[in-house]
């Protein structure tokens, strides 16, 4: 499983090189917050997906976790343009290094 130490590097890289220059930077937890958003299992993507969009959530891309607790997260999907792409990651930092690379694959988002 998944260290948080690891899951901390990642956003921290994430925040540190997204934020750089811009808006006001924010805490490490609230960048893991953002970047990985979470729903227990059994719960519909679909849903969450809705969910999203009628509040006009506009920060993409983001994975979607899916597990237990946020500790346990056994399925992960990107979201881009309120779409859930499937990720074959099991764990948070393959979850990441896949939507890093979506980033190369989609520029333009």
């Amino acid at each position: 499983m998944l260290t948080q130490l690891n899951l901390s590097s990642c956003c921290a890289y994430c925040h540190l090189s997204i934020m750089e220059g811009k808006a006001p930077k924010i805490p490490v937890k609230e960048a893991i917050n953002f970047l990985i958003q979470f729903e227990k299992s059994g719960s519909s993507v679909d849903a969450f997906l809705e969910k999203n969009k009628q509040k006009k959530v506009i920060m993409q891309p983001y994975l979607l976790g899916l597990g237990e607790s946020r500790k346990n997260i056994t399925q992960y999907f990107i979201i881009i343009d309120h779409l859930a792409l499937p990720c074959s990651a099991h764990d948070a930092v393959g979850a990441f290094d896949t939507l890093q690379k979506s980033l190369c694959v989609w520029p333009s988002l």
